[in-house]
């Protein structure tokens, strides 16, 4: 059997409210303030349930149409796009990496400055604990030295950048690490910041350094073989009601290895995304028209 689709829950869910409300107030109260609270509660639910049925279908509509245009090209050819797209890549021009210490420079693209406020919230809570200790002795006071402690490791690792400290970790010992380093300081850097998301790309002259939230990915530049754009739509539901939809872009490595093929897939702005492409066509000897596309759906359910 299939899952539920979030429309279909949120259709039983409000009607069923509705339900129980007129019988709770209008059936089993039955009183004229219980009767008028059974009446308006439900017709407003059932009013709510159709603006959002109704909703969601409309953005359903729309998006079948800029799915083909999306998966035929014609959607980044169109010249309102381009348009935007040039203006778009004036004002943001590629970035370079700043002096010689690669790692402070991926660092900083990670740093935010919630980590400094939350760091320095933690400084206090650990001291707040030693002051308690120090005045009126509490064994259950203990417990806020490695909690509070922890919190402030979290903030460290995250302003100095953790995929930054797992990437040196795991591959300074590579004998190739200094080409990564070197490549990385003469390389066109995009990067793309969200609240939830730091992502980015570097194109150097001998390697392609790609990272995110999670990891950091060095490919050597002869084992690139194509770079692709991935559309996906995202349509966000809060508490089973449709709140809308969005689109993400991602630019698609796929990579050949002796040990095998894969594809590293790097979100971006969708106008990044056509700065990534261009510019590994550039290193390839190839046309923009050239890029193959693709589209996917994604659900995400948002509280």
């Amino acid at each position: 059997m299939p899952p539920i689709l979030p429309q279909r829950t949120m259709i039983v869910t409000l009607l069923a409210s509705a339900a129980v409300v007129f019988v709770i107030f209008f059936v089993l109260i039955g009183d004229t303030m219980g009767k008028v609270i059974g009446i308006v509660i439900p017709l407003a639910l059932i009013f709510w349930t159709i603006f959002s049925t109704v909703k969601e279908r409309r953005a359903d509509v729309d998006a079948v149409g800029k799915r083909k245009a999306i998966l035929d090209g014609s959607y980044f050819r169109d010249p309102a796009w381009r348009e935007a797209y040039l203006a778009y890549k004036q004002a943001h021009p590629w970035e370079t990496c700043k002096g010689d210490d690669v790692r402070r420079d991926l660092s900083r693209r990670y740093r935010r400055s919630s980590h400094i406020t939350f760091g320095i919230v933690s400084i206090l809570l650990l001291f707040a604990t030693v002051v308690g200790l120090v005045t009126a002795f509490d064994p259950i006071l203990l417990l806020g030295f490695p909690f509070f402690g922890w919190l402030l490791w979290i903030q460290i690792t995250g302003f100095l950048g953790r995929p930054v400290l797992k990437w040196y970790r795991t591959r300074r010992t590579d004998p190739q690490f200094p080409e990564y380093e070197a490549s990385y300081r003469k390389s066109q850097i995009l990067c793309y910041r969200t609240p939830e998301l730091t992502s980015g790309i570097s194109i150097g002259p001998t390697h392609i350094l790609l990272f995110d939230k999670e990891d950091i990915h060095t490919i050597e530049l002869s084992c690139a073989k194509e770079m692709t754009r991935k559309v996906v739509r995202q349509k966000d539901y809060q508490d089973s009601t449709f709140v809308g939809d969005k689109y993400r872009h991602f630019a698609v490595l796929h990579v050949e290895t002796p040990r095998g093929s894969f594809d590293l897939p790097t979100e971006l702005d969708e106008y990044q995304v056509e700065m990534a492409i261009e510019a590994f066509m550039r290193l390839r000897g190839a046309q923009p028209n050239e890029t193959g596309y693709d589209i996917a759906l994604h659900n995400e359910n948002v509280t």
